[in-house]
């Protein structure tokens, strides 16, 4: 057995303590920096994320709204509230709003399709959503008679209102309604406004820039407004012909010149051109011959037009005319 040599109290040996250091200022500094830079992309994400939400939930109320209007445009077709908007047949259809469609003349009321669904703008359960439709359709040889096509094609803008709380059939407390216009004002807030546009694609900047002729009608554009071109008289021959353009929409991004009424293309509507500075024939044509376009950007106050566009999206979808009260 070996032998083990035991050490009394006084020769144990006592554990040496290693100073304990502390954090030098630039470790403090770097850690601090580190940390901040964190708390800024963290904080940055908000901002987006708030915006992707509105988006979505905008791009929901709007899908909703325009399947609404297109379900209950459907119960009052006719050929007389949808009357056709072409006279010729093989000529392209304009677009009319339904304040100012081509009804009959002997159409009762006078504003028949107008009438017929102008209490349904407004959301009951959220009256700051509305919608408004523009429309067109064609006809057709039947025999030795022309007739109204089928079916209309009807553009939706679902809006909202972004200068007062909600949309207002009637305020009594400002003798105030916005299916009127104020005095002066050529339309209401709940109107598609007719104007005159010009649409060129700038080849120094390669986007496509959209005039609009009318000082009054500049009042209303704001970015992210839509507009939908309802009657091009442009030939741009060989390829084009006069009212190609009809029913194309277009939104406005930023504003080049505002009070000249100059603004550039959104980007989801640009003009795309192949061929360089010399664009091939046909190509997303050019307008330089002012059309006939709707918009509904900002909102009419007693005060004047006001506000951000009340443009959430613009849907398009088509509705049948029953064949036995087609004009």
């Amino acid at each position: 057995m070996k032998n083990i040599r035991r050490l009394d109290n006084s020769q144990r040996i006592a554990p040496t303590r290693r100073a304990r250091g502390g954090f030098a200022f630039t470790e403090v500094l770097f850690a601090v920096m580190v940390l901040g830079i964190g708390f800024i992309m963290i904080a940055a994400m908000f901002p987006v994320t708030i915006r992707q939400t509105q988006n979505t939930m905008a791009d929901v109320v709007g899908a909703n709204e325009a399947k609404a209007a297109l379900a209950y445009m459907q119960t009052i077709a006719s050929g007389v509230n949808f009357p056709p908007t072409v006279t010729a047949a093989g000529a392209p259809p304009r677009l009319f709003s339904l304040e100012d469609a081509p009804y009959p003349a002997a159409a009762t009321p006078q504003f028949p399709g107008y009438m017929a669904v102008r209490g349904n703008f407004v959301n009951p359960n959220n009256p700051r959503i509305a919608w408004l439709p523009v429309y067109r359709r064609g006809v057709r040889v039947n025999g030795a008679m022309t007739v109204g096509d089928p079916f209309a094609q009807v553009f939706v803008f679902a809006i909202q209102s972004r200068n007062q709380t909600q949309y207002y059939p009637w305020d009594p407390t400002r003798n105030y309604s916005d299916f009127n216009p104020q005095s002066g004002a050529p339309y209401s807030t709940l109107s598609p406004r007719k104007l005159d546009v010009v649409v060129k694609y700038d080849t120094n900047t390669q986007h496509g820039i959209l005039t609009i002729s009318d000082p009054v009608a500049r009042q209303w554009a704001a970015p992210g407004a839509y507009v939908v071109i309802a009657d091009d008289p442009n030939a741009n021959k060989p390829l084009n012909r006069a009212g190609q353009s009809n029913g194309r929409v277009y939104q406005l991004g930023n504003a080049i010149n505002e009070a000249g009424g100059v603004w550039d293309l959104s980007v989801g509507t640009d003009m795309i051109r192949k061929g360089g500075t010399t664009p091939i024939a046909g190509d997303d044509n050019d307008l330089t011959t002012p059309a006939t376009a709707y918009m509904v950007g900002r909102g009419l106050t007693p005060d004047g037009y006001a506000g951000p566009a009340q443009d959430i999206a613009l849907y398009t979808g088509y509705i049948q005319i029953p064949p036995d009260i087609n004009p």
